[in-house]
């Protein structure tokens, strides 16, 4: 009878840790994702200003 007590706890602890891992690491996810996200928005953002410069210029040179 102790063993079988003892080896449900054990099987509680096991589950509680596995369960702890596994929402730490979704939590970490949705930091590194949205942290993501927001270099890509700024990275995107810098691409068209350069693209928008570009284009400026080369309207310019054209006119003249």
């Amino acid at each position: 009878k102790k063993n079988i007590v003892k080896n449900i706890l054990k099987m509680k602890i096991m589950m509680n840790i596995r369960t702890n891992l596994t929402t730490n690491s979704t939590t970490n996810s949705m930091k590194n994702s949205t942290k993501n996200s927001t270099t890509n928005s700024t990275k995107n953002l810098m691409k068209r200003m350069k693209i928008n410069m570009i284009l400026m210029e080369t309207m310019i040179m054209t006119k003249r």
